[in-house]
């Protein structure tokens, strides 16, 4: 059933006349929850923000579909971008900072690019989320669920990227 809003308060559903004391639980209140889960929170922060028990929270998102769905896509936005880091922080990347230094009293403004190296443990939380990967008690690596251990290498022996391949001007073949 559809929450409608009347006076900014939800509509009662179904599960609601069950008796008890009213939820309450505002139709607002699902578009606070996106925006708080989008920043990263999880059920314990809705709960302190909204005053209410953890177990509130679970009631409503199992009630009110509004406010599970935006509840899920805000946790959604968040997850990817945790995603996202640490692909970056497993593969390696480059980052521009600004240092800012004084030169004869005045401050000098430096743009700094620096390359994060691939880092291994990045590399193994990766491995186990995206393919089941696990490491064995010997070190190697085991899969489960997915291709067979020879299709999926892992050396890294050298965490620096390469240099980029210089192009013969006459593009002869070597």
């Amino acid at each position: 059933m559809n929450n409608l809003t009347i006076n900014g308060e939800a509509e009662r559903t179904d599960q609601d006349e069950q008796g008890g004391r009213p939820s309450g639980y505002r139709a607002e209140y699902a578009d606070q929850a996106r925006k708080l889960c989008k920043l990263g929170a999880i059920d314990d922060d809705l709960a302190d923000f909204f005053d209410v028990s953890t177990r509130t929270i679970h009631r409503w998102k199992a009630r009110y579909n509004d406010f599970n769905k935006a509840v899920r896509a805000g946790k959604g936005r968040a997850d990817q971008r945790v995603k996202m880091a640490l692909y970056r922080r497993a593969v390696g990347c480059f980052t521009t900072e600004t240092k800012v230094m004084q030169f004869q009293g005045e401050p000098v403004y430096a743009e700094i690019e620096t390359e994060i190296l691939p880092d291994v443990r990045a590399c193994q939380l990766w491995l186990v989320n995206r393919l089941g990967w696990r490491m064995s008690p010997q070190g190697g690596g085991e899969i489960e669920d997915g291709p067979e251990p020879s299709s999926v290498l892992v050396e890294i022996v050298d965490g620096r990227l390469p240099p980029p391949a210089e192009e013969d001007p006459l593009g002869s073949p070597d």
